[in-house]
């Protein structure tokens, strides 16, 4: 399904187990939740226990570029399926000698190879 993930904010809440949610840029935001229809995960960067601030700054930054690529993740695969495709289909035209020398055809192998990988595949 398209476009069915989104991000929340996590906030702890000492020793009563408790969590609120949250937005990102909440500063007392401890961790990002993805979510999609049925599940989803918690990154973990606990910004607020850090000594020095910007590492925690930049810590808490690549959480969240993690956090976009999961929640976009659907749409990226389509997209890469869609241009795997196509470059299939044009790649024999546009060197119709065989010889696989055009940087598309590397192209193709690594997008067989990404898509194996997000299936949980070498």
């Amino acid at each position: 399904m398209k476009g069915v993930t989104w991000l929340e904010g996590v906030v702890f809440h000492g020793g009563s187990d408790c969590t609120t949610y949250t937005d990102l840029d909440d500063p007392m935001c401890q961790s990002v939740r993805v979510c999609w229809h049925g599940g989803s995960a918690l990154l973990n960067e606990d910004r607020l226990g850090y000594v020095d601030e910007d590492f925690a700054k930049g810590q808490w930054e690549k959480t969240l570029a993690a956090a976009r690529l999961m929640a976009a993740a659907p749409e990226l695969l389509d997209a890469l399926r869609c241009c795997l495709a196509d470059l299939e289909g044009i790649m024999p035209e546009f060197e119709p000698n065989g010889d696989r020398a055009h940087p598309g055809w590397q192209s193709i192998e690594e997008a067989k190879a990404a898509l194996l990988k997000a299936k949980g595949g070498e």
